[in-house]
């Protein structure tokens, strides 16, 4: 055991000193797991394999769209009624790749001015309808809104009157796809050399002080022209455009934009020289001033970890205005690649022509300052990602990400003075469906989740998921979420609700009788941690199951000025173990104190009876911690009971066996500087 246990014990402490000296005082992994509370959902009368959704702000209703059919849903009053929209005069593929391709798919729903528009394959004939409440008017072309094939990766972006949109108008121009405005002021599009093979991620418009001066962004991947072994395969990038763009003056560039630059995203963590070079999603912030107005990016890379880096459109309208252009170096023309040019006019050829053979700049768009990293990042494989911001009793205003994973989960996350919380992995789906979309609306705080199975309107203010314990409440750092008058209540309903965001001392907060789930209590005894989650405990036989009681495993007092208030369990196991049939024995407890602790103190315990008990620290017996020991002669893992304090020290671990119970296992003490 001796050589196996130390060798678990190394990597475990590691692990603990790598995870918190890159997260800083960042909480990455959920602190619960969740299903929702208040959601209300809709399933579909089929699975539909490629839907698409649209949900107006401040409404309660949705629409969906399918296979020649749009299902509306209302919330609040279950009305729903479907919209058939067939393939029109049989239309057929000429060369359909698969029978799907003679199918009419919708893939785009959309208010347009006082209509809806809806717009579908059409078996290989794009077509567009307006829609009025239940009633759609006769078809229209819909090249270049709607794709031929419904697996399109393809953006379209309504600007009443303009859209603009990714996608081809013809099967047979070829495989190089365009950035166009294909209604409204004049149809315009990007070179053919400007982008190489992209991914389009995502795309807004952003109005300035001058209207000229208004612009477009779209977020995409490409491929990478640096071919070497150790350079990435892809590069994440931002372009931009000018709204009022004309195009150009020739023959040749009449019909292009001409004011195309793009930019490098950089998400690197400086601390590992972790690069996240896949952007994934990104996520727009208005603010009143355009220059504050925020990108939330979501990144991942080869080993399938996530980032999310922010940025500012100050600070991506910098580097576009002030960056030379990559592998240019004449003289710059009067009017600057780039550059918008008032009502009316056109960009001169000349600023064109170098713009369209030197469409980089030099200079790469970094996170906000002033750290230029990312805001987290973790193991989790994220997907989606959504940002709400919302005003707690303190008056302070607090961005909460929602980030949809690819176990059809979401991680809730806020933003705080001392790093990021994430709250809770919210299942909104019981057989762990794919999430497809995730729409937030601002105004009622709500989350819009849909699958291939169904949509689920979720609150945001999930406050009954701390089961009106005072601890459980404030411990959340929910900023949805308080105590007062007995339970945890939303901030929606009560202003005056106690919250704890700030990292202050809270357990004047809660009153005698109201914490029931364990409680940090005065310098020199232990801590109790909050409940680990047991979701899969139904499915567990008897023996194996995770007691529903929460876990209160006592730690040593790391310093008589330091309380022990933040602890997370991190399961250990064997590599082949299987969790549902053996759950794991041990785990990593992460202790992150208030303040940098000078000492350690050894824990012992003891294992019998098959529950594990632990002591003070300093011999005398403590309270028995409740956790289960599956007993079972196929255990052979070895877990790792730690503690791990802020800034990378760790202390408090020993190895823990479960084939031979032995009656005492003496502690690994670690002194801490």
């Amino acid at each position: 055991m001796g050589s196996r246990s130390l060798l678990a014990l190394l990597v475990a402490l590691g692990a603990c000193q790598l995870a918190v000296r890159a997260a800083g005082r960042s909480k990455v992994n959920p602190r619960i797991v969740v299903s929702p509370r208040g959601e209300r959902e809709y399933t579909f009368p089929r699975n539909e394999k490629y839907p698409v959704f649209y949900h107006e702000t401040n409404s309660s209703s949705i629409y969906v769209g399918g296979e020649g059919i749009l299902y509306y849903y209302n919330f609040a009053t279950s009305e729903t009624y479907p919209v058939e929209f067939p393939v029109e005069n049989g239309a057929q593929c000429l060369k359909p790749g698969s029978p799907e391709d003679n199918k009419n798919f919708i893939t785009l729903i959309a208010k347009h001015g006082s209509e809806m528009l809806v717009c579908g394959t059409g078996a290989c004939n794009p077509t567009c309808w307006h829609l009025t409440e239940k009633e759609k008017d006769s078809p229209q072309d819909g090249r270049g809104l709607a794709p031929f094939t419904p697996d399109t990766n393809s953006l379209v972006i309504v600007d009443y009157p303009n859209i603009y949109s990714t996608i081809k108008k013809s099967q047979q121009n070829g495989k190089i796809p365009r950035f166009r405005r294909v209604k409204g002021d004049g149809e315009l599009y990007t070179s053919d050399t400007v982008m190489q093979n992209p991914q389009f991620v995502k795309a807004t418009t952003l109005r300035h002080e001058d209207p000229y001066q208004d612009k477009i962004y779209y977020f995409f991947r490409e491929d990478n022209p640096d071919k070497s072994p150790e350079a990435p395969r892809n590069i994440s990038r931002v372009a931009q455009l000018c709204k009022e763009d004309k195009g150009g003056t020739s023959s040749l560039s009449a019909s292009k934009w001409t004011t195309f630059l793009k930019a490098s995203l950089i998400c690197v963590d400086p601390a590992t020289k972790g690069n996240f070079n896949w952007l994934q999603d990104v996520f727009f912030v208005p603010a009143s001033d355009w220059r504050d107005s925020k990108v939330y990016g979501l990144f991942t890379n080869t080993w399938g970890s996530s980032a999310v880096c922010v940025y500012s459109f100050g600070d991506i309208d910098n580097v576009f205005r002030t960056s030379k252009l990559k592998g240019y170096n004449g003289p710059n023309p009067e009017i600057k690649p780039g550059q918008c040019v008032p009502f009316g006019q056109h960009t001169p050829s000349e600023t064109f022509k170098i713009a369209d053979s030197h469409p980089e700049v030099e200079n790469r768009v970094e996170p906000l300052a002033p750290t230029r990293s990312p805001l987290f990042h973790n193991k989790h494989r994220y997907q989606k990602i959504g940002v709400h911001e919302v005003s707690a009793s303190d008056g302070h205003q607090y961005t909460v990400l929602y980030l949809a994973t690819d176990r059809g989960s979401i991680h809730k996350v806020v933003e705080l003075p001392g790093g990021v919380h994430n709250i809770m992995e919210l299942q909104v789906f019981s057989k762990k469906d794919p999430i497809q979309s995730m729409i937030l609306d601002h105004e009622r705080a709500m989350l819009y989740v849909g699958s291939s199975r169904r949509v689920v309107e979720v609150p945001m203010d999930m406050c009954g998921v701390y089961r009106n314990n005072c601890e459980s409440c404030l411990l959340a750092r929910d900023p949805y979420c308080g105590w007062a008058d007995g339970r945890c209540q939303s901030i929606y309903h009560n202003r005056e609700v106690r919250q704890n965001l700030n990292l202050e001392p809270w357990q004047g907060k809660c009153q005698k009788g109201e914490v029931k789930e364990g409680q940090c209590v005065p310098p020199g005894d232990s801590c109790l941690m909050p409940p680990f989650p047991t979701s899969s405990s139904r499915q567990l036989p008897e023996r194996h199951r995770r007691p529903r009681r929460p876990f209160l495993s006592l730690l040593p007092q790391l310093s008589r000025r330091v309380p022990l208030c933040h602890l997370q369990l991190v399961p250990q196991r064997h590599p082949h173990q299987d969790l549902q049939q053996h759950p794991p024995a041990a785990g990593l407890l992460l202790l992150h104190p208030e303040r940098e602790p000078h000492s350690l103190r050894p824990l012992h315990l003891r294992l019998g009876g098959g529950r594990l008990q632990a002591g003070s620290g300093e011999g005398a017996p403590g309270e028995p911690a409740q956790v289960h020991v599956a007993e079972g002669s196929g255990h052979r893992d070895f877990g790792i009971l730690a503690a791990a304090a802020a800034h990378g020290a760790v202390g408090g671990a020993l190895p823990l066996s479960t084939t031979r119970p032995p009656s005492q296992l003496l502690p690994l003490f670690l002194h801490l500087t």
